[in-house]
């Protein structure tokens, strides 16, 4: 993806080049790489989604949870 990147610091830039330079790649993939590896969001900040949710496995004697509280709530 071509794009423009407005108001970098001229020291940030001059020291993306050289680190770009050192490792022997481009500024883009220089600029790429730094990114993807130090501008995390962190947990706490990210929203969430019910997707996200994994299964686990509530042990011997719980094979019924869900019809036992369906049973409570709707007064089967």
């Amino acid at each position: 993806m071509d794009t423009t990147i407005r108001n970098i610091d001229p020291e940030a830039y001059r020291r993306l080049r050289t680190w770009a330079a050192h490792h022997g790649i481009g500024i883009g993939e220089a600029f790429s790489k730094l990114v993807l590896e130090h501008a995390h969001v962190p947990r706490e900040k990210r929203k969430v989604s019910i997707w996200d949710l994994e299964p686990w496995d509530w042990g011997s004697g719980n094979e019924r949870v869900s019809e036992q509280i369906d049973e409570i709530a709707y007064d089967l």
